[in-house]
């Protein structure tokens, strides 16, 4: 049988070990409501390569929120990363899959893709060629779907943005709630 004193340096190792948990869990837990608020301003006041950053941390740190994978991809949106916004927005789609808005914009980021794809195509097939012309006319009808909506990124107008805490907010061609 243990002694006494034994078990009870036991008991209070444990205790001390679980209130140390605790108490990095609390810390952790305001850190990255700290990185939010930072992230978040950064987003508001346009500093977009700022605003990734932090997007990108809260995404490691906590993979399963969806929010912060919306937010990253509007972000990602407004600094020309199609390519890791679609990622991200399909991310979201995992988590939420009923999330329109995140179809909505990954919709439009697949159309803008597509518009700088067939541009490409003409840039680099001769004038008169039969890709330059089919680019050319598909770079273009592209750019008639995603024109208005192209010089519009997530949450690019401030006054239409939405509340990033509860998604409410106007509907616009490409929908950002940062």
């Amino acid at each position: 049988m243990m002694p006494r004193a034994t078990i009870v340096l036991m008991l209070a190792l444990a205790a001390a070990g679980c209130a140390g948990r605790d108490r990095a869990v609390k810390s952790d837990a305001g850190s990255l409501l700290e990185i939010d608020s930072k992230a978040e301003s950064a987003y508001r006041s346009g500093d977009d390569e700022s605003a990734a950053q932090l997007y990108r941390v809260l995404v490691e740190s906590t993979p399963n929120e969806s929010p912060y994978w919306y937010r990253l991809a509007n972000t990602l949106v407004r600094v020309g990363n199609y390519n890791d916004a679609a990622l991200a927005y399909q991310r979201t789609l995992v988590l939420d899959p009923k999330n329109a808005r995140a179809w909505h914009n990954l919709g439009i980021v697949r159309l803008r893709q597509a518009q700088q794809s067939f541009a490409q195509g003409v840039e680099n097939s001769p004038a008169g060629a039969a890709v330059f012309e089919e680019s050319l006319r598909l770079s273009s009808a592209v750019f008639s779907l995603v024109g208005a909506a192209g010089e519009k990124t997530p949450g690019s107008d401030p006054s239409a943005a939405e509340s990033p805490r509860t998604g409410s907010g106007p509907t616009q061609p490409v929908v950002g709630d940062h």
